[in-house]
């Protein structure tokens, strides 16, 4: 699995549930998950998500989502965050993590925007998982013209 934008994202863009400032959430997940890149909710997922003790999804804070007109890029930015301090290890490392936009906690309405494979999510000594952001946000959407 690599790094990738699925199409609840670009449903949600479109329809305009993506501006301003929506209910973001992610979570980690380990290495049976996948997605379709056609995946528009969660249950259309394998979540396979991380199951350390004290691990919890996290509500992102300061969400910003912009349309860059320079670059014709979409951006999604937010408060750096942890997961829990402290988190045991799981069953086995995290893969990657996902984002998605949250309607109501239920898999059938909740709106998956991205899954991650790219950094490091190793917890060597039981502590917090991280999340820090790259400067200028966590994704960079465009189109193919």
């Amino acid at each position: 699995m690599a790094d990738q934008l699925h199409q609840g994202f670009w449903q949600d863009l479109l329809a305009g549930d993506a501006g301003g400032s929506p209910d973001l959430r992610v979570f980690l997940f380990m290495s049976s998950f996948s997605a379709d890149p056609a995946a528009v909710h969660l249950d259309e997922a394998t979540l396979d998500e991380f199951d350390g003790v004290g691990y919890g999804r996290i509500a992102c804070a300061s969400v910003s989502v912009a349309y860059d007109t320079g670059s014709g890029q979409v951006r999604v930015d937010f408060d750096d965050d942890a997961w829990g301090d402290p988190v045991a290890a799981g069953s086995e490392a995290p893969a990657g993590l996902g984002l998605y936009r949250h309607v109501d906690g239920t898999a059938a309405a909740d709106v998956l925007w991205a899954s991650i494979t790219t950094g490091s999510f190793v917890n060597a000594n039981n502590g917090a998982y991280t999340l820090v952001l790259p400067t200028g946000g966590l994704l960079f959407g465009r189109q193919a013209a």
